[in-house]
């Protein structure tokens, strides 16, 4: 008996991608976390890092959190811009207390 066969034949290298979704709103005082996760399809380690970020936010580029807690100073949208293949621009809305 003969049994089918599959040929999958991959070319080049893949752009590796983000699998997370970052937190889009926090109030103010409030603690923010948001993890960025991310795959490779050929398993290459990634290289996680940040360009631009207001000096209140941490991050740490072996875990991928992203962590601070934005003030009443800090109310209003804050764009997090991107500059590289594997990119999530961001925009948070930090949030008033009410």
């Amino acid at each position: 008996m003969v049994m089918p066969a599959c040929l999958i034949v991959a070319v080049g290298n893949y752009a590796p991608v983000i699998t997370s979704t970052p937190v889009a709103s926090v109030n103010e005082d409030s603690p923010y976390t948001y993890t960025l996760q991310g795959r490779d399809y050929e398993g290459t380690a990634l290289t996680k890092s940040i360009v631009v970020k207001p000096s209140w936010l941490t991050f740490n580029t072996t875990t991928g959190v992203l962590s601070g807690t934005p003030v009443n100073a800090n109310v209003g949208d804050t764009r997090l811009p991107c500059g590289s293949l594997m990119a999530q621009p961001m925009l948070i809305r930090f949030l008033p207390l009410r």
